[in-house]
């Protein structure tokens, strides 16, 4: 299981560790040094999204072993795009298995000539994307993970 934790001194460092469900045998991943935005500033929903994929077969396992991949690769943004297609399998994966009725945000009958509508599978799509955009947050948001 992936766990992030904030540093209580300052508020853009942020550890993530593995660890047992049960909590033992943690080990430190990496330290976060995050670099000012307005992901940055509200990383905890970041987090939050991480602890609740971890419920999702075979997530932490990958998601660790990427991270740590990732550092021992020098951060080669190829090692990372190499992993696309996994960061948008895992988060059409989450966002099912949290079984949202989109329908509920897409009502035909109330637009109007200059109302933006989406269909409900465009809804889904962009809901799957802002997740994979979610995760792949952690890597470019950091100050020694960022890409070039």
């Amino acid at each position: 299981m992936l766990k992030f934790e904030k540093d209580s001194k300052n508020k853009r460092k942020w550890v993530i560790r593995t660890m047992e469900n049960d909590g033992s045998n943690p080990e430190d991943i990496i330290c976060l040094d995050l670099i000012p935005s307005s992901i940055t500033n509200k990383f905890q929903v970041v987090a939050n999204l991480v602890h609740e994929m971890n419920e999702l077969d075979t997530f932490s396992e990958w998601f660790e072993t990427v991270l740590k991949e990732y550092i021992e690769s020098g951060f080669n943004s190829e090692y990372l795009l190499s992993h696309s297609v996994s960061f948008m399998e895992y988060s059409e994966a989450y966002v099912d298995n949290k079984q949202i009725d989109f329908s509920q945000f897409s009502k035909i009958e109330k637009s109007s000539k200059t109302s933006v509508m989406f269909l409900v599978e465009d809804i889904r799509a962009i809901v799957i994307s802002s997740t994979a955009l979610k995760l792949y947050s952690i890597f470019c948001y950091d100050g020694q993970m960022k890409l070039p």
